[in-house]
């Protein structure tokens, strides 16, 4: 309901004429290039989650998760936000690896180290517009942004404090079941604290797919003959990716097209050129999606298992 209304209002407060003519002329060339930099980032975090997984002795090929990581784009469009596609991903390498804490500790933590490159990107971004004399970045923006990144840091400390806490509570041990979840899920995270190398490396990987989207989106604005310049795109693609992970539309639709509508508007950019600059992306997420779907029905009955470690035993 929230997708559809969002959706409903967005082409109600745009002249669709104008909407249909921008459409015809937008370069198809540019549109591919922009796809391709989205796929390339696509297989970049699934090496990202590669590293985030052999702490655990997950041992699987970027190929295998970047196949999963497509299907989980697919699955992304029956759940909020983009929780189908994190559950599939749980699942499907926890059944091919015997447990699921290990892959569950992975997902978690990058999503977590995601989070603050979004917010340290959107930040620094930020400033350099307002700096620079950016019309559509004000000084209360600027201020909302430093402290919201503030903020991450924060709620991230503290949540692992109170998981680690958490999982010792008299009435967690009451349930062996949510006791034992809770238990390998702290313990599997708790891991990376003696692997730094493979957090610090998810998040410049980060930064460099936060790169390879922007550059997406900059292909989908000159494609729409529009001059966006790349800053604008690093300090807005942030704040997008941030809101569409909030669990209240389905797979961020309607969400995505309002923000973008939202900072395009303030860059003075007509509703029309705005509304299919926002589209754009949005059918970015379709071809990726159909990759994914066609990826589930002819490969994932096939997936590869977790190959064996170096002590001998099943990963």
């Amino acid at each position: 309901m929230v997708s559809v209304g969002l959706v409903a209002l967005i082409f109600y407060r745009v002249d669709m004429n104008s909407f249909f003519n921008a459409l015809k002329e937008t370069d198809i060339y540019l549109f591919m290039a922009g796809v391709f930099f989205s796929i390339a980032s696509v297989f970049l975090r699934a090496y990202k989650w590669q590293l985030l997984l052999n702490p655990h002795g997950k041992k699987f090929s970027v190929c295998s998760l970047s196949s999963i990581s497509f299907i989980s784009l697919f699955f992304n469009n029956f759940f909020l936000g983009s929780l189908g596609g994190d559950i599939y991903k749980i699942y499907i390498t926890g059944n091919q690896s015997l447990s699921r804490s290990g892959p569950a500790s992975s997902i978690i933590m990058d999503r977590i180290t995601g989070v603050l490159v979004l917010a340290l990107t959107a930040s620094v971004s930020g400033v350099v517009i307002y700096l620079e004399g950016g019309s559509f970045v004000s000084g209360r923006d600027v201020n909302v942004l430093l402290a919201a990144c503030f903020a991450v840091f924060v709620l991230i400390y503290a949540g692992f404090k109170i998981m680690f806490r958490v999982r010792n509570l008299r009435i967690i041990k009451k349930f062996q079941r949510i006791d034992t979840i809770t238990d390998r899920i702290a313990t599997s995270i708790q891991l990376y604290e003696r692997h730094p190398k493979a957090v610090f490396s998810s998040i410049i990987l980060g930064f460099i797919c936060i790169l390879l989207t922007s550059l997406a989106l900059y292909a989908y604005s000159h494609a729409a003959h529009i001059d966006i310049n790349f800053m604008s795109w690093l300090f807005i693609n942030p704040i997008v990716s941030f809101l569409t992970m909030v669990p209240i539309s389905v797979n961020g639709l309607g969400v995505q097209e309002g923000v973008f509508i939202i900072y395009l508007t303030r860059l003075g950019i007509d509703p029309a050129s705005s509304l299919l600059i926002a589209m754009l992306p949005r059918i970015e997420i379709i071809i990726l999606s159909i990759i994914g779907g066609i990826l589930y029905i002819f490969w994932n009955g096939n997936l590869p298992k977790a190959v064996t470690d170096s002590t001998g035993q099943s990963s």
